[in-house]
């Protein structure tokens, strides 16, 4: 079917008229199409000027101007048919996407890295990103724009779509996507990182994050995470790493967690966390997701009935303030299954593991160092496993799993 030149309507004003300089001075030739520099004394070069402001044109012969209006940088872009953005045409336009519901491969790419875009961008009728790398850094270290309106976004699916999109964008600070329902491959890899500003964050409709899109929030400044409807967590390595301003995170609908390593890391504010409905753990599933979370008090997995290798190693390692940890409905530790969960921890006093009836693997490091760097700790277990904890490494029943000191009671 042929492509159709339907081409987004243009917001934006076009730089027009000339500029005579003959003096030596300061100019401002931001709405200027040209300048001509005729100025005495010897003058060479020329001056490349692409964002508005006041330049000094003394020293050259000429000024090539390729500043945008208000609507933003002029790029060439056409929808297609089925409104797919699609680039390399020879139309010029402002940066308005009315209309575009999704975007061709590459067609985005870089388009507007670093500009001096001001205000907002929105998408309105942007539906899915379904193909590779279409907003590949598409804003990155935009230093003006301060809010991205992508509500009606549902789905982003393919490799590199929204890769870093808006990335290091510093006076960024509202992110809509509120229609935003499945996360799958890499597709959304740091698509808000760094952007330091970034306070108003809407994922209210998020089901599905499953593959490999770490980083998408890391460093910025939400202040809670609200996911109601969000099911399963796969690939959340370093989402919102090093978001120190956060306090709260709703998770209360996630059943599943896999590749969620540090998730959550260093997010020093952050106190509570509700994972009540989490039931079971990939094989990579919660490495370090609370490390360094030094204000966390409590961890509820009380749902949580099998922990599979390398379930929770260093989950909550240097949470000095954590006080409480259920995990009252577990049943099986896989090898490195709390390997380092609790290093650090210097104020929890107790463990308790009453449903626990399998250590399972062919390792005996399930618990090892689970308690190094804490004073004085007592861990309960079912009678039943007496034989098998004390043949794990680490085992101590006056100093357990790298305690400084504690006790170990087979008493559930």
């Amino acid at each position: 079917m042929p492509v159709l030149n339907s081409l987004i309507s243009v917001t934006g004003v076009l730089p027009t008229g000339e500029l005579d300089i003959t003096e030596n001075n300061q100019y401002d030739v931001a709405n200027y199409a040209t300048v001509n520099v005729n100025v005495p004394n010897p003058s060479t070069g020329e001056l490349e000027i692409i964002e508005n402001g006041t330049y000094n044109v003394t020293n050259y012969a000429s000024a090539n101007i390729q500043v945008s209006g208000a609507g933003g940088l002029y790029r060439e872009f056409e929808l297609d048919y089925s409104g797919v953005l699609q680039s390399n045409t020879n139309v010029t336009h402002t940066m308005n996407f009315s209309g575009v519901t999704d975007i061709s491969m590459y067609a985005l790419y870089r388009a507007y890295q670093g500009a001096a875009i001001t205000g907002n961008v929105n998408m309105p009728n942007l539906a899915s990103l379904t193909k590779a790398n279409a907003c590949y850094q598409t804003f990155y270290g935009c230093p003006y724009i301060t809010g991205a309106y992508l509500n009606n976004l549902t789905d982003i699916t393919a490799t590199g779509a929204a890769r870093q999109m808006f990335a290091n964008c510093t006076s960024l600070t509202t992110a809509n996507l509120s229609s935003l329902q499945t996360i799958s491959g890499n597709g959304a890899y740091c698509m808000f990182s760094g952007c330091t500003n970034l306070t108003d964050l809407d994922l209210s409709s998020l089901q599905t994050f499953d593959g490999a899109s770490q980083s998408m929030f890391s460093s910025t400044n939400i202040a809670t995470i609200n996911l109601p409807s969000c099911t399963t967590l796969n690939g959340a390595a370093s989402m919102f790493e090093y978001c120190t301003n956060l306090t709260s995170a709703n998770l209360s609908s996630v059943t599943y967690l896999n590749n969620c390593t540090r998730a959550f890391g260093g997010c020093t504010s952050l106190t509570n966390v509700n994972l009540i409905s989490v039931q079971s753990l990939g094989a990579n599933g919660c490495r370090q997701m609370f490390e360094g979370c030094t204000n966390l008090q409590t961890l509820n997995l009380c749902n949580l009935t099998t922990m599979v290798a390398n379930g929770l190693p260093g989950v909550c390692n240097g949470c000095t303030n954590l006080t409480n940890v259920d995990l009252s409905n577990l049943t099986t530790i896989g090898n490195y299954g709390l390997q380092n969960a609790f290093q650090g921890c210097e104020n929890l006093t107790e463990l308790s593991f009453p449903a626990l009836t399998t250590i399972s693997g062919s390792r005996k490091d399930q618990l090892s160092d689970m308690c190094l760097g804490i004073p004085d700790i007592t861990i309960h277990f079912p009678a039943a496993m007496q034989a098998k904890v004390e043949a794990l490494t680490g085992y101590s029943a006056t100093a357990p799993f790298g305690a400084s000191a504690g006790n170990v009671i087979f008493d559930l």
